[in-house]
């Protein structure tokens, strides 16, 4: 999230990202490349209760990344939650879609879900983007 964020903050554009897990944003904020900018909203939740304030909130989310050390049907609800306050050019960031068999499962239902026009697995993280001009295109990059 840290690097990846710093790259499309580079343009000078505005991003809030939302993260649903507890130890990402400590080490994310906690640089000053991001911590000092203007133009980046980062925000965390520890809870299912905390996402949907969270989400309220947060206008227009552009990156959203589910922690993957959450048990699979949390993945799946926050997954369900998130696409609810997206917008075309959201992306969602899986983190270890393959941690167990059961959230490897999670990881192909949101990968079919209907709002998700294109996905890349990268075996650690899986990204879903969500702009219609995608033609429903699913990619796995090996290395």
């Amino acid at each position: 999230l840290g690097v990846t964020t710093l790259y499309l903050l580079a343009a000078g554009s505005k991003m809030n990202c939302v993260c649903a897990c507890n130890t990402l944003p400590e080490i994310t904020s906690s640089q000053p490349d991001i911590s000092g900018r203007k133009n980046v909203r980062l925000e965390t939740i520890a809870s299912n209760a905390d996402l949907a304030i969270l989400l309220e909130s947060v206008e227009n989310p552009d990156l959203i990344v589910i922690s993957g050390s959450s048990q699979p049907e949390q993945i799946a609800d926050y997954f369900g939650q998130c696409v609810n306050f997206i917008h075309s050019n959201s992306i969602i960031v899986i983190d270890a879609p393959y941690r167990q068999a059961e959230t490897a499962r999670v990881w192909t239902d949101i990968k079919h879900h209907p709002q998700v026009k294109a996905s890349i697995d990268l075996y650690h993280w899986g990204v879903v983007f969500f702009d219609p001009a995608f033609a429903n295109r699913h990619y796995r990059v090996l290395f």
